[in-house]
């Protein structure tokens, strides 16, 4: 017995000195077994996250049918339809249908004078007009059911006189950037 050995035996009782053993195939069998459940974990992720940007976009966009509290009818301004009317126009909507209280509180917040006409038109719209969804309609709904979509809004028209069809994306800019409560 070598030098070696004998030393290794005294440091370590009877256990056999570390040497490598030829098992390269067997690691590399265990290896390829492992790069496969890898990339099977990954193309699973793939087709999951896939599937959830599906359902993210097909729920992002569709027809909407929504109906106004409020007819805008009844807000037209010598012949000029309330979305078309001038921001001056709109404040005064405002500041006739709020209380005193709530059009100042506006006003608090931000002047009048320093809105666009299109802020002022989003208050009318939250705070006058008061558009409630009444049914909506997926993507996919949208594209290859039409007339099911047509059919189910001329039914919801007898109880809802001022309903309104429209393809909408819920996915804006201003919906990422806006605050989701109108207090914020």
């Amino acid at each position: 017995m070598s030098l070696e050995k004998e030393l290794f035996k005294k440091k370590n009782g009877n256990a056999a000195p570390l040497t490598p053993e030829p098992n390269l195939p067997d690691r590399h069998r265990r290896g390829q077994v492992w790069l496969l459940i890898f990339q099977a974990a990954t193309v699973i992720g793939i087709i999951v996250l896939t599937a959830l940007l599906l359902n993210i976009i097909d729920s992002a966009f569709g027809y909407v049918a929504y109906e106004s509290k409020k007819d805008p009818a009844q807000f037209i301004v010598d012949g000029v339809p309330i979305e078309e009317q001038t921001q001056e126009q709109l404040v005064v909507l405002l500041q006739a249908q709020l209380s005193s209280g709530a059009f100042n509180k506006l006003n608090n917040e931000k002047p009048f004078e320093e809105r666009s006409r299109a802020e002022v038109y989003a208050l009318v719209v939250e705070r006058i007009l008061k558009y409630d969804v009444i049914a909506s309609w997926s993507l996919t709904d949208s594209l290859f059911r039409r007339a099911a979509i047509d059919a189910e809004v001329q039914e919801l028209l007898v109880e809802h006189p001022r309903l309104e069809l429209k393809f909408v994306s819920w996915l804006t800019a201003d919906f990422i950037s806006r605050p989701q409560s109108s207090e914020a």
